[in-house]
């Protein structure tokens, strides 16, 4: 047992968040505590995101900052995404980093520690041989009533911009009893909401991690659920526009448990745009899938993520993009700018990369026009009554915050007992991102 002391620093996707947590149960069940901060901690565990190049610089400069004036003595270990792509260059270059692990070795930190306080520098960013102990750490969750449960790790899918299947490899499934064993024991402990978790859920089933051979994919695996008691709601990310059917929106329409939203990440309006990103789907195909999942949930909230400047990105490309968030009329849009990634395919169209003020231009005008969509599609909330799920105060402490059937955040009145319980809320205002409401009496 150990009586130092850790802290962690997470940047980038849920993923990300919920492997974080993992890190801190699995250091906090041989002993060590969580610090109060980054300054203070005999290790500072930094889990990076290689998806933008502006959470990747950031990295560096926090590596810097903690050893001129974090604790004497303190270890830094740097691992995820960032690491399994340049673990070698940043060894190389950043002496003040004591370990570098990669994004699918993180139990084996207990031991990098301990080699790190023995004066030796770690460089290890092999694969574990056996997932389904990596699955089976407990994680430190921030909420004791909604849980991230992974369900797959990897990506096949290799679109131009992305580094992740670089970062993550290849798509490879946890085996659905192992799913189902999990989410049983998070309601036994009072957890009521789950997040299933996917870089691309709608590809689960192709290859699971004990390489049984299983004809059960996606559908299969919500059936299942949908049959244990406990469960309140159910949300899941991310789908992938290709490989979303049909059928699925479908069983979205008749569950009982599933969150009526959707995050659907379309990255461009443009089918030129789409064909140069391999996306594997046109505009139209995007916009039939849509139609047909609000055919049968008319309230389904829909969000997306969307690249502006991609390369050869015109004028014409643009306005198709601004013509998509208008006519999808999504609740929420997560927009940014291209950001060169080195190793994928996009970034070797340097010839038709577009200026940087003309990226930050047309991004900084989109999101000027979803964020008046996102506002007046709030305000279509006000005197609805929705069903709350409450799991903390808000930041001044007086009122209850949860997330809606339609992924929207609601701050109501309440109190500190009323935490951790489904209450009927009103919704009398909103902006943008939140919703604002008062509890009913029942």
């Amino acid at each position: 047992m150990s009586s130092k002391s850790f802290f962690i620093i997470n940047y980038g996707c849920q993923m990300n968040f919920l492997e974080s947590q993992k890190i801190a149960g699995q250091l906090e069940g041989i002993g060590y505590s969580y610090a109060p901060d980054k300054m203070n901690a005999d290790y500072v565990v930094l889990n990076t995101c290689a998806v933008r190049e502006t959470a990747e610089r950031k990295i560096y400069g926090t590596i810097g900052l903690i050893k001129k004036y974090g604790k004497s003595g303190v270890k830094i270990a740097v691992g995820g995404c960032v690491t399994q792509v340049k673990g070698k260059e940043i060894y190389d270059r950043y002496k003040q980093v004591d370990i570098i692990f990669g994004s699918r070795n993180k139990e084996m930190l207990p031991q990098f520690f301990e080699s790190a306080d023995k004066g030796k520098r770690i460089l290890n960013l092999d694969e574990i041989v056996n997932e389904d102990i990596e699955y089976a750490l407990s994680a430190k969750r921030d909420s004791k009533y909604s849980a991230f449960v992974e369900i797959m790790k990897g990506c096949n899918n290799f679109c131009s911009y992305c580094i992740v299947p670089y970062a993550r490899g290849r798509e490879i499934s946890i085996p659905p009893d192992n799913i189902k064993d999990k989410i049983v024991g998070l309601i036994d402990k009072g957890y009521k909401e789950f997040t299933l978790l996917g870089q691309n859920v709608n590809s689960y089933g192709k290859k699971f991690t004990d390489d049984k051979d299983r004809n059960y994919r996606f559908l299969d695996l919500l059936n299942d659920l949908e049959g244990i008691n406990g469960i309140y709601r159910l949300r899941f990310i991310t789908s992938h526009p290709k490989d979303f059917s049909f059928e699925l929106a479908d069983l979205m329409a008749t569950s009982n448990i599933i969150a009526h939203s959707l995050h659907l990440p379309i990255q461009s309006g443009s089918n030129k745009i789409l064909k140069l990103m391999n996306r594997g789907y046109s505009k139209e195909d995007y916009i039939e899938k849509i139609s047909y999942l609000r055919s049968k949930i008319p309230d389904i909230a829909l969000s997306t993520d969307m690249i502006f400047g991609f390369p050869s990105e015109d004028e014409r490309d643009f306005l198709e993009s601004i013509d998509i968030l208008k006519k999808i009329n999504y609740q929420i849009a997560f927009l940014f700018q291209f950001s060169v990634r080195t190793g994928t395919a996009a970034a070797k169209m340097e010839e038709k990369f577009i200026d940087n003020k003309t990226k930050l231009e047309r991004l900084q005008y989109a999101i000027d026009f979803q964020n008046k969509i996102s506002y007046e599609r709030s305000k279509n909330y006000i005197g609805n009554i929705e069903d709350l799920l409450f799991y903390s105060s808000d930041k001044t402490g007086k009122k209850l915050m949860g997330r809606d059937t339609h992924n929207m955040i609601v701050v109501a009145d309440g109190k500190k007992k009323d935490i951790g319980n489904i209450k009927k809320v009103k919704i009398n205002d909103g902006n943008s991102y939140t919703l604002f409401g008062s509890q009913l009496n029942e």
